[in-house]
């Protein structure tokens, strides 16, 4: 006989998706179904604080920073969120597929091409490799770099140049040394 039972952790999986979709979907999704244009009414606040509980990578492998979920979970959290908003729950499908189709259908290579910086930022390969390029560079020059600094070098956002630089700290390229970095052995 087949169960159909659900292990503890796809309910605390559910129970989460469920107390996201009543907190976070279901009070804005009315006004963003009113949005005619589509590129407006994408979701990403919501998608964001998605991402801040993992929803994004239930799919990815774990060894490349996922959580190695299966269709079961997938379907469970999809599930839960349509209880909120299926058109949010969709928006959720879409994003999370491409990490499914990229782990499903990448070879071992492509799959190693993506670096996770932090919890819910993932850059390619070629991203960081030109930027540690850029920065080494920068630190031969200067010595030393503040996060202004390095604003102003990527010309991204604080969101993004935090967990960039800080990725940089734990993969030894840099060091920090009060509010700057220097190059790590330089």
């Amino acid at each position: 006989m087949i169960g159909f039972e659900l292990s503890d952790e796809q309910q605390q999986l559910q129970d989460v998706a469920r107390r996201f979709a009543e907190s976070e979907i279901k009070p804005v999704a009315a006004q963003v179904d009113t949005i005619a244009d589509p590129r407006e009414a994408f979701p990403r606040d919501v998608i964001r604080k998605g991402f801040e509980l993992g929803f994004h990578a239930l799919l990815i492998p774990e060894q490349y920073g996922g959580v190695g979920g299966s269709a079961m979970d997938y379907a469970i959290l999809l599930e839960e969120l349509a209880a909120g908003d299926i058109g949010m729950a969709n928006a959720f499908h879409v994003v999370m597929s491409m990490s499914e189709m990229i782990a499903k259908n990448g070879t071992q290579e492509q799959c190693e091409q993506i670096i996770k910086t932090k919890d819910d930022l993932y850059f390619h390969v070629a991203a960081i490799t030109e930027l540690k390029s850029r920065l080494v560079d920068f630190l031969k020059s200067n010595q030393e770099i503040t996060t202004p600094q390095f604003k102003e070098m990527t010309g991204a956002s604080r969101k993004y140049v935090i967990p960039l630089i800080e990725y940089f700290d734990a993969s030894k390229v840099t060091l920090r040394v009060g509010d700057s970095r220097k190059l790590r052995g330089g």
